[in-house]
């Protein structure tokens, strides 16, 4: 069925249309799928979580100026990475083939995650003391994870965008775990 009969039909599921377009787009320019934001994408979590802890065990191991100056470097790294990626589509496409396992569709042609998490932790580490950083560090590592796996497995009640209470209650048990 071609995409525009597709799109007239009253029967049209847009998050399928969409999730179609998005295998097409990805496939057509990098030569391989990526995967959207509401697919489990195990080595992603897999890489958040080691990600994060290695940030915790970095600054748990550096007095604070170290700290600062490694999660600056890296900010400044990594951002600047991203940004020339998105101006150079050869780069772009290297960058994205060499994480495809951890990478999101969405991120193929933005700001990746990384970045963000980045920059979260050089606020984190720059305003509060060690006690508080460390604590965000180990709730944003599982407590992050845990809210999308069960928003996506189970998520039925949305709370605002793509968030659902699912996930936010399996998010605040994890939490209150840690």
């Amino acid at each position: 069925m071609r995409l525009s009969t597709l799109i007239l039909t009253k029967d049209v599921n847009l998050e399928v249309l969409t999730n179609q377009v998005r295998k097409a787009l990805s496939s057509e320019t990098f030569g391989f799928i990526l995967r959207p934001r509401s697919a489990i994408h195990a080595p992603r979590r897999i890489w958040h979580i080691s990600g994060i802890l290695l940030i915790a065990y970095i600054y748990a191991n550096l007095n604070y100026q170290q700290s600062l100056i490694s999660i600056t470097s890296a900010l400044l790294f990594f951002s600047s990475l991203d940004f020339l990626r998105l101006r150079n589509e050869s780069l772009n496409k290297f960058i994205v083939s060499l994480f495809r396992y951890v990478i999101r569709d969405s991120e193929a042609h933005g700001i990746s995650g990384f970045s963000y998490l980045l920059l979260g932790s050089f606020i984190v580490i720059a305003l509060f003391p060690e006690k508080v950083v460390l604590l965000t560090f180990f709730l944003f590592a599982f407590g992050d994870p845990a809210a999308s796996i069960f928003g996506i497995l189970y998520g039925k009640d949305k709370l605002i965008g793509n968030k659902t209470l699912q996930g936010a209650m399996a998010a605040l048990l994890v939490c209150s775990l840690v």
